[in-house]
């Protein structure tokens, strides 16, 4: 297994740091740049530059842009157009529907927030 060795560890996407050319890996190569980028998680289609520079939050804020999958606690299935709210140091701050693969809409907030994920209702 290679692991890259940053330079800059306050950039992050989706909660993975980036990395960026000339950062050195393990073995000590060495990445070059690409023109293009793509991102993409399972389940869901490639993302496009525009999308990706407005995931990039600063670590140095302990900030953070995560999708969540929400699974049966019984079956440990993912829960499927599933309704769900999400609360921010106890306040309801967002409701919504996962997708066909269970996975929750970005959601974004800092460190020292406590977030509380609650699936309500049934499934439509």
């Amino acid at each position: 297994t290679v692991s890259a060795i940053g330079t800059d560890s306050t950039k992050i996407v989706m909660g993975k740091k980036m990395v960026f050319e000339g950062d050195k890996t393990s073995c000590g190569a060495t990445f070059i740049g690409n023109q293009t980028l793509a991102f993409s998680t399972t389940g869901s289609k490639a993302l496009g530059m525009d999308l990706i520079s407005s995931l990039i939050l600063n670590k140095e804020n302990h900030e953070f842009a995560e999708r969540f999958l929400l699974q049966s606690e019984v079956t440990n299935e993912p829960v499927r157009h599933g309704k769900y709210e999400v609360y921010k140091n106890g306040q309801l701050v967002l409701t919504g529907t996962t997708d066909e693969n269970g996975m929750t809409e970005l959601i974004t907030g800092t460190d020292g927030e406590e977030i509380e994920i609650r699936i309500v209702g049934d499934k439509e």
